[in-house]
Formats: C-alpha cells, sequence, structure tokens
C-alpha cells in the first residue's frame, strides 16, 4: 500500500480553503495543509522518497532466469 494516503478535511471557512491533513499510511508521515497545493507536494515528496527509481524497476541484463545452462 505505498500508494496509500487519508485525507481528512475540516470544515471550510472560506470557499477556497483546504484546511486538512493528509497521512502517508504505510510510513505514518503526516502534515497539516492549508491549500490543495500543499497536500499534493506532500503527496509528491512522500511518493518520491518511498518508491523506487526507475533504475531498480529495470531487469537486470546479467541475471535472466531464462538463460538456464541444462
Amino acid at each position: 500500500m505505498r500508494r496509500a494516503f487519508v485525507l481528512q478535511l475540516y470544515p471550510q471557512t472560506s470557499e477556497d480553503s483546504w484546511d486538512g491533513r493528509i497521512e502517508h499510511v504505510d510510513s505514518g508521515r503526516s502534515r497539516h495543509f492549508h491549500s490543495f497545493d500543499e497536500a499534493v507536494c506532500f503527496v509528491k515528496r512522500v511518493l518520491s522518497e518511498t518508491e523506487p527509481s526507475e533504475s531498480m524497476l529495470e531487469p537486470d541484463p546479467d541475471n535472466n532466469p531464462d538463460d538456464v545452462e541444462h
């Protein structure tokens, strides 16, 4: 569940208010925010810190399970 977040919105004090709290389920990290952009920035930052890099997702050409000698 690395990409799961809980978003709690507080009652709006104005039409453009986005006050609330966001929590990353897997790590437990959380933050209060006062705008939608702050919440999105938190999500992007947490995902960039917790997701494996693209190089880690690419298969290793030297470790191919189909190349088994019999």
